[in-house]
């Protein structure tokens, strides 16, 4: 009996994603649409040329990846040991840092402004500077009671240990100073 060998076959994927010479040739489509009159170099040797090979072929290994069902793509090899390989991140390991940062809310507290087009001593008043800092101290005190297993505002007895909220801030606002309402950083308005 004759074994038949194992060929990668001729006929094109299904997918456009899998087609690596289609992906290339409707990269430079694209490209000749936008930068046509720019950019006129199409050969192999131009470094725009070698970043749409890298991702035409980056799409093809996508399209070829995402041709397998998930549980093929996750699971492991059953021949080899199993090991706790921790496929999936949590949200902190895959997001470590802050969208927003101390200086983004600053700028926002700072463009604070009311326009009065009307005053001539005093068309804009807002907020001069602003500070933002972790609160040390939070305005309510709350403890744990480890017998009951709760939170409260009062210490049932002397071993509750205080909860020190660490999301809240103090925020430090210098406002301008004007003629029609005066120092805006006094406790008394004109």
């Amino acid at each position: 009996m004759a074994e038949s060998s194992i060929t990668i076959s001729r006929t094109p994927p299904d997918f456009k994603s899998m087609r690596y010479d289609f992906l290339r040739e409707e990269g430079l489509k694209h490209i000749q649409n936008l930068a046509g009159k720019v950019w006129t170099d199409y050969n192999l040797s131009d470094p725009g040329v070698s970043m749409l090979e890298v991702l035409s072929y980056v799409i093809t290994d996508l399209g070829y990846r995402t041709s397998y069902p998930v549980k093929d793509i996750i699971a492991q090899n059953p021949d080899e040991p199993q090991v706790d390989i921790r496929n999936f991140y949590t949200a902190r390991q895959i997001l470590p840092m802050y969208p927003v940062t101390f200086n983004d809310y600053r700028k926002l507290l700072i463009d604070c402004d009311i326009h009065d087009p009307s005053d001539i001593g005093c068309p804009i008043v807002g907020v001069k500077n602003g500070w933002i800092e972790i609160s040390e101290e939070n305005e309510q005190h709350f403890y744990v009671q480890r017998a009951l297993d709760k939170l409260d505002y009062t210490p049932e007895v002397t071993g509750d240990e205080r909860v020190k909220v660490k999301v809240l801030y103090d925020v430090l606002l210098e406002l301008d100073k004007c003629e029609k309402y005066g120092d805006l950083n006094e406790n008394t308005m004109e």
